[in-house]
C-alpha cells in the first residue's frame, strides 16, 4: 500500500469515526434509535449535529 493509499484509508476511517460520535450523540440527544440516522447523507447527520450543538449551548447560556 502506497502513502496515498494509507492517508486516503486514514480520511476514510476519520470519517468513519466522526460519524459514529454524530449518530451516537443525536441519538441521545433525540431520544431516537441510532438505526434511525444510518440511511442519513453525511451531510444530513452534520446538519443535525450542529444544530443539536447550538440549541444546546444556547440552553446552556440562558
Amino acid at each position: 500500500m502506497d502513502e496515498n493509499e494509507q492517508i486516503s484509508k486514514a480520511d476514510e476511517e476519520r470519517r468513519e469515526s466522526e460519524r459514529r460520535f454524530m449518530t451516537d450523540a443525536l441519538s441521545k440527544a433525540e431520544n431516537k434509535q441510532i438505526t434511525f440516522y444510518e440511511d442519513m447523507g453525511d451531510e444530513e447527520v452534520e446538519t443535525r449535529y450542529e444544530a443539536v450543538v447550538i440549541n444546546e449551548a444556547t440552553e446552556y447560556a440562558k
